[in-house]
């Protein structure tokens, strides 16, 4: 008979024994032995994967022989068979399986049979999710030799581990997020933005946020920032016209460290003053280079300057040109195009313009007044000349025309998924595109040596975007939108990312946007003025306006003149001139005006650079609408020095 009894399962089996009765007489009577099992039900977990059932026998001193008759085959049991002589008979009973198993359950019976009786208690055994977030290093170190560290996250526990990463600073960056399945990992890449960082060793810390129980997991991350000057010339070409047998260059240390340079003509018509020194962080010395027009013995003759240095980007270098040009006249030279879009390149003294109809692009070099044209295939929405003066990029809807300023044609076209209204050339390799409409949008960029498209970075349409002086970075503001703004996107390692916006919301205006000579400010369409910096707690701070000015149409400003110049919708038909230390004005100076059988017609300027030396300021103007001029875009050279 099977029954409960006490909390034990009971396997009842009839047994004969011999029994003597009182008269002598002897007579077989069945007597009851009752196999006893405890508990009643196993239940296993990953936590506690081993339990014991426990196998008696009624009465006390009644003997049975048991097995297992049936068991899952997740379950080990031990032992598995025996005999029970009066006393208790322990039974260990495990999953080996819960060690490698997933979250989850396993269900089953344990059946036991004795002397031809049999019984069954249930089991189980059950794994909970505990993903562990595991760090292969307690702290990493970007090293002084390049940017990055690495770290691996791995899933120590079980079940899926889903993490985020979060950087305490700007300068740091990580992949958002991840998830692991048990027992996986994946390398996590660290970058460091050296850039703002001082010399030294700064320190950060990426925090790992993750279903673990045990909560966050912060990983400290020391920067090595070493000594890495910079060295920057102004300007990479210096013209000698005729006449002109001395100029100046500015050599800067944009880096971090100190500076030891020396320079040298590669010609013996050439010589430079003074030959070495020495520049701390953010210093600039003026170099005279002077050519003997004589000795070299030619009207139209070339050479170099070279500076050597422990520069971290090596070696740099300005081409010497004598020549018997003359350059541009000042005062307005009528052009035979409408000017679409325009870019100066202080360091190659060329100044490109963009027109259709026809569809071409002008190079225009201010140093010698030679002129050149570049046929295009389509209409040009944009130009963007590449800081060295050496490419320019020409936007188009659906391409992008890629221009050897050098030997003056096209070489090679991109198509872009988009229709561009303005184009970035930073030389780093890559030309990042802007979309013209379609409200929220993302950046093009298109690898130059691959010309592989990749959309990246949430703008809205219609934005012109400015490189930084670094040329690590764009400004793109939000124009058509209201409030609008300025976000930062970083471009040193190619495909543009997300740095920072700017501080306000509503406080200030923006629209298109002006960088100035140093790259130290920032002016924006809107009249007011911007500080710029590699460092967010500066960067895009209010430092003034343009009192007077109106919409602004283009700026630019001279650091070695102490003035900046700004051309703008204020109906004085001139260019406006502010101080650099103050922005205070200091008066308009008139453009050159147009020739009418009617009479002189006024003109508006729309773009405006000035010359790294301060001593030529150029302005793109166009005659006031309605004076039926069929060329009414013309180029004004202004004399710094006559300027207010």
């Amino acid at each position: 008979m099977l029954g409960r009894r006490s909390g034990w399962t009971v396997l009842g089996i009839g047994l004969s024994v011999a029994m003597l009765s009182c008269g002598g007489d002897s007579s077989t009577a069945p007597i009851d032995t009752e196999l006893l099992i405890a508990p009643q039900q196993i239940a296993l977990t990953d936590a506690h994967p081993i339990d014991t059932v426990f196998l008696s026998a009624t009465p006390q001193n009644a003997e049975l022989d048991w097995q297992i008759a049936a068991k899952p085959d997740w379950v080990t049991l031990s032992p598995e068979s025996g005999r029970i002589r009066g006393s208790v008979v322990a039974v260990e009973i495990s999953a080996p399986q819960l060690e490698t198993m997933e979250p989850g359950g396993m269900y089953g019976t344990i059946e036991f049979i004795a002397n031809g009786g049999q019984a069954a208690i249930p089991i189980s055994a059950m794994v909970k999710a505990n993903p562990v977030l595991h760090l292969s290093s307690a702290s990493v170190t970007v090293p002084a030799t390049n940017d990055t560290a690495l770290v691996t996250v791995s899933n120590a526990g079980r079940g899926p581990l889903t993490w985020s990463a979060v950087s305490s600073t700007s300068v740091v960056t990580v992949p958002s997020s991840g998830t692991l399945t048990t027992g996986k990992d994946t390398v996590v890449k660290i970058v460091a933005n050296k850039e703002p960082l001082p010399v030294g060793t700064a320190t950060a810390q990426v925090t790992f946020k993750s279903n673990q129980a045990a909560g966050d997991v912060t990983l400290p991350v020391s920067i090595i920032v070493p000594p890495s000057p910079v060295a920057l010339l102004s300007v990479a070409r210096l013209v000698y016209p005729a006449g002109v047998t001395s100029r100046s260059v500015w050599l800067r240390n944009s880096g971090k460290g100190a500076l030891h340079w020396s320079a040298s003509a590669a010609a013996a018509w050439g010589t430079v003053s003074p030959t070495s020194g020495t520049l701390a962080v953010a210093d600039s010395t003026e170099l005279t280079v002077a050519v003997d027009r004589a000795a070299a013995g030619s009207s139209d003759v070339a050479s170099t300057m070279t500076i050597t240095s422990d520069a971290v980007n090596g070696a740099q270098s300005a081409r010497l040109e004598v020549t018997g040009a003359t350059g541009l006249p000042l005062g307005l030279t009528v052009l035979d195009y409408r000017v679409v879009d325009a870019e100066y390149s202080p360091a190659s003294g060329l100044l490109v313009a963009v027109s259709a109809d026809p569809d071409q692009l002008a190079i225009i070099d201010v140093e010698t007044g030679r002129t050149a044209t570049v046929s295009l295939a389509l209409p040009p929405a944009c130009v963007a000349i590449q800081p060295d003066g050496r490419y320019a990029a020409v936007c188009h809807n659906g391409n992008v025309s890629y221009v050897d300023l050098e030997s003056k044609q096209v070489v090679r076209t991109y198509p872009v998924t988009t229709d561009a209204l303005d184009a970035v050339l930073p030389g780093n390799g890559w030309v990042y595109v802007f979309p013209r409409r379609d409200q929220w949008e993302s950046i093009r960029n298109i690898d130059l040596a691959t010309g592989v498209e990749t959309s990246a970075a949430t703008i809205y349409a219609g934005a012109l975007a400015r490189l930084d002086h670094t040329g690590t970075a764009i400004y793109v503001p939000t124009m058509g939108l209201s409030p609008s703004s300025v976000d930062k996107f970083d471009i040193s390692h190619g495909v543009a990312r997300g740095l920072w916006s700017s501080p306000y919301w509503g406080e200030h205006s923006y629209g298109n946007l002006w960088l100035g000579e140093s790259g130290a400010r920032m002016y924006a369409a809107s009249g007011e003025v911007f500080w710029a910096s590699s460092s967010r707690t500066q960067d895009m701070y209010y430092a003034g306006s343009l009192v007077g000015s109106g919409t602004v149409y283009g700026a630019t400003d001279s650091e070695r003149r102490g003035r900046a110049y700004v051309v703008s919708a204020d109906g004085s038909h001139g260019l406006r001139v502010y101080d650099t230390q103050y922005l205070a004005f200091k008066g308009v100076a008139p453009l050159p005006t147009f020739s009418s059988p009617g009479g002189a017609v006024a003109a508006d300027g729309r773009f405006v650079f000035s010359n790294p030396s301060g001593e030529r300021v150029y302005v793109l103007e166009r005659a006031i609408p309605g004076s039926g001029l069929a060329k009414d875009w013309g180029l004004a050279v202004l004399d710094a020095n006559a300027l207010p």
